[in-house]
């Protein structure tokens, strides 16, 4: 079922810019929204998620310098929908994966973070490069877990809004499906490295589309 959601979402991209004349950019996420359309239709627990922006560099748009949108290039990446959120032993279990979860300052926008740290265990936040103090470890309490973003410090994360409910975790990301040059790519088995600061900023996310990072 997914590998024909995966089908249907490409042709619609393919007719849209043969036949209608759109811009390539615009066809690209009318097909993503396609994609994501029959997957819901379907029951599917699957979606799909276009992701924006540099946070998750390199596991997740490696070529993005940018929070400016560009769909040709951006990732797209297939999530494993949990749509009662995660319990903490799922969250525990998931650690180091990489997650799609509500804006706990904004809930109507999705962000795509890796799960570094579980309820019990120890972090050490994240501070900027060249700082010259450092921040206390916190302890996550009972239901809770700690989020980032690979390319480091400066990104919307759990370095600045702290540990998150494990209910606001929606889905797992389990591939890249676009570019066709990176499909099939696992981010979960990408390696990561905590960095302390990064110079760009996040931006915003749609519903069909993710900050990512």
């Amino acid at each position: 079922m997914v590998s024909f959601c995966y089908f249907c979402g490409q042709w619609s991209y393919v007719v849209l810019v043969i036949i209608s004349g759109m811009t390539v950019s615009s066809a690209h996420y009318l097909a993503i929204g396609a994609l994501s359309g029959i997957a819901a239709a379907v029951a599917s627990p699957f979606t799909v998620r276009v992701v924006e922006g540099p946070s998750m560099s390199p596991a997740l748009n490696p070529k993005i310098e940018s929070a400016v949108p560009a769909p040709i290039t951006n990732d797209v990446v297939l999530v494993r929908r949990k749509r009662s959120g995660l319990t903490p032993v799922e969250a525990a279990s998931l650690v180091g994966n990489v997650v799609c979860l509500r804006d706990p300052r904004d809930p109507q926008w999705t962000l795509i973070k890796r799960l570094v740290a579980a309820e019990g265990q120890t972090v050490v936040p994240l501070c900027p490069r060249g700082a010259k103090f450092s921040r206390r470890p916190v302890v996550l309490p009972p239901g809770r877990c700690w989020v980032e973003s690979d390319a480091g410090f400066g990104y919307k994360d759990s370095n600045l809004f702290g540990a998150v409910e494990v209910s606001a975790v929606t889905g797992v990301v389990v591939a890249v499906v676009w570019p066709l040059s990176r499909m099939g790519f696992n981010p979960n088995e990408a390696p990561r490295r905590r960095r302390s600061s990064s110079s760009s900023n996040s931006s915003n996310s749609s519903n069909s589309s993710s900050e990512g990072l």
